[in-house]
């Protein structure tokens, strides 16, 4: 991805990411060998009975998706020209206008409790909070109300990405 040409040439696109703690990763992997584990269990012992045997099956699979999504999830934010994406793949994606932006604050310490906890979190009033635990972020605000707060590493670097973007569609 890259963004239109600029004085000196196109603005590529930026890429800023919080790394999945092994502990949620591990989480993953023991669900899926209790997933495993269950399915063999549900296969050898209700082979006779294949109503009660998809009626068990089913809720194991919605475990093991579970389990695969906490394995591969990850939290990440795309800074191109015209658009930010905040992701917490596979599960959610959001596409904001850079003229969409109203506000981009540096926040110091993102508090999970005010959030609600950790990973992909909705709240009420337009409020999506992507972070694994608390520490740097970015608070930005958008024209149609809504507030995305994301706790990366590079905070300072992603909030300086989003302000310029923001400043150049506003001279653009």
């Amino acid at each position: 991805m890259s963004g239109a040409p600029g004085p000196q040439g196109p603005v590529p696109a930026e890429l800023f990411t919080a790394p999945t703690p092994g502990g949620i990763r591990g989480l993953g992997v023991g669900i899926a060998v209790v997933e495993a584990v269950g399915t063999g269990w549900a296969v050898a012992a209700l082979r006779g009975n294949p109503g009660l045997l998809v009626a068990t099956l089913v809720p194991l699979a919605v475990g093991a998706l579970v389990a695969a999504a906490l394995v591969v999830c990850r939290i990440s934010v795309t800074v191109a020209e015209d658009f930010a994406v905040f992701a917490f793949r596979p599960l959610h994606r959001a596409v904001v206008d850079t003229a969409d932006i109203e506000s981009v604050e540096l926040v110091d310490r993102v508090d999970p409790v005010s959030l609600g906890g950790v990973g992909l979190r909705r709240m009420p009033g337009k409020v999506t909070g992507l972070l694994w635990g608390p520490g740097p972020g970015v608070e930005v605000r958008t024209s149609r109300g809504a507030r995305i707060v994301v706790a990366v590493p590079a905070a300072r670097e992603l909030h300086d990405a989003l302000a310029a973007a923001r400043a150049r569609h506003a001279t653009g």
